[in-house]
């Protein structure tokens, strides 16, 4: 856990345009369905493997609309 925290204020300290996705558990289940939090909400939630790639080519394609700290979570599942 100190090298993935040291990895991520490294990245945070450089002049890199970067993002950082941090993914609680998956599933293979084949199915898009997944919100987004800030980062300041807890999370612990499973989210399927089909939501995380959605997410990350939708980021690929759009960055301007993720400009805050993310976090995917699957969709009616309650924040802790």
């Amino acid at each position: 856990m100190d090298d993935a925290i040291a990895a991520a204020n490294s990245i945070k300290n450089s002049l890199l345009n970067y993002t950082i996705v941090r993914i609680a558990r998956t599933t293979n289940e084949n199915k898009i369905n997944y919100r987004l939090t800030e980062k300041a909400h807890p999370f612990r939630t499973i989210v399927s493997k089909a939501s995380v790639a959605d997410f990350l080519v939708d980021g690929i394609k759009f960055p301007e609309k993720y400009s805050f700290s993310n976090r995917i979570q699957k969709r009616g599942v309650a924040t802790l």
